[in-house]
């Protein structure tokens, strides 16, 4: 259930494609993305400053563009993302979250709201929380370790589905139908399905995994494909943060917002912390 990351919108999808096309032909990377994301989020925290609707509206309008400019970063991802791309994009997607919690305390201080500031520390300090717990749960020993802030498919995509090629990603060549020389097998070494030695294993040992029947294996993908949705609302990602904040900000005032952050980050590390981990035998 970790939040490795900011979480695209399906229905950005559709403007995001033929933006991340031309950002592809101007060679524009993830990074510039996260940067046109950072400055919008500054509008937005300028705007949320502003007592009234408009502020908020307008405001929550302006995150509704990061989450844009999300979108079109995570089609952009591909064959030039390299480790330090990947840091940026973490440091600058942390960065305008702030950024605009700082716009909603100076907004609330103007309006003269009574302990804005405790009130936005608390949110500060449960959404690191919840953002370390969940960035531990994920890094377990010999296994890949997602970075945190890269980009997600909502729903999360199934296991057996494969992803969608991004926009500008490299397609990998083809191996071969002649067979292998003695030398590639040599350096290849031994196959998978082979011993130490090169020979083939006992058909008894290949076969001996059973196989779920297909009933059985429906009502698993079926309880998968419904729990999906409700593990990543759950887990409390960017969109949910920004819905949550446009709707609070603009009916209410930013103490119920910072309140209402504070709670639903609590939750998510809770769910974070009840979840047993995947590789626990315990399971």
């Amino acid at each position: 259930m970790a939040d490795v990351g900011t979480y695209t919108v399906p229905g950005l999808r559709p403007v995001a494609r033929p933006v991340a096309r031309w950002a592809a032909r101007k060679a524009l990377t993830t990074a510039r993305f996260a940067q046109i994301a950072l400055f919008l989020a500054a509008i937005a925290a300028v705007w949320f400053t502003e007592e009234g609707v408009r502020g908020g509206l307008i405001g929550s309008a302006f995150l509704v563009m990061v989450l844009g400019a999300d979108a079109v970063g995570a089609e952009l991802r591909g064959a030039r993302t390299d480790i330090l791309t990947d840091w940026l994009v973490v440091m600058l997607s942390r960065l305008r979250e702030y950024t605009v919690y700082m716009g909603l305390a100076i907004g609330g201080a103007i309006a003269g709201v009574p302990d804005i500031w405790g009130w936005a520390a608390a949110a500060l300090i449960a959404h690191a929380l919840r953002d370390a717990i969940s960035t531990a749960r994920v890094a377990r020993p010999g296994a890949a370790v997602p970075v945190p802030g890269l980009y997600t498919q909502w729903p999360p995509r199934p296991a057996d589905r494969p992803a969608d090629r991004p926009v500008g990603a490299r397609v990998p060549a083809r191996r071969s139908a002649e067979p292998a020389s003695l030398t590639d097998e040599l350096l290849r070494g031994a196959d998978p399905g082979t011993g130490a030695g090169g020979a083939a294993a006992p058909e008894t040992e290949r076969t001996a995994a059973p196989t779920p029947g297909r009933k059985g294996a429906t009502r698993v993908a079926g309880h998968r494909a419904w729990a999906r949705p409700l593990r990543w609302a759950m887990s409390f990602p960017a969109p949910e943060r920004f819905a949550l904040i446009a709707i609070t900000v603009t009916i209410w005032d930013s103490r119920v917002t910072f309140i209402a952050l504070v709670v639903a980050s609590l939750c998510a590390t809770a769910a974070d912390l009840a979840e047993a981990p995947a590789g626990d035998p315990a399971r």
